[in-house]
């Protein structure tokens, strides 16, 4: 892989990570975090699609239009919860 193409992998790693963060301890606004995340969902990158259960939830389409609900914010922070470890730990493995 190109150097410049490393280097913007590992960026979006490292942005995803600070988000999935922001939204575990609340300082995130949720759907502004969620379409960020969007954003950044790579197919050719196995650490971020780690990211694709967040975009799997029943009604919700993250392309189109949709309700933040209580329920959504939950779900979301939830799973952010859960992806988080791939991130950190991954973090801790290259530095």
């Amino acid at each position: 892989m190109p150097p410049k193409a490393k280097v913007r992998r590992r960026l979006r790693r490292e942005e995803a990570r600070q988000l999935l963060e922001d939204l575990v301890t609340a300082k995130a606004d949720v759907f502004v975090a969620y379409g960020r995340l969007f954003a950044l969902l790579d197919g050719n990158d196995p650490i971020l699609r780690e990211l694709r259960p967040l975009f799997r939830l029943p009604g919700i389409d993250p392309c189109g239009s949709f309700s933040v609900t209580d329920d959504f914010r939950n779900q979301v922070v939830s799973l952010a919860a859960r992806i988080l470890p791939a991130f950190q730990q991954q973090r801790s493995e290259k530095g």
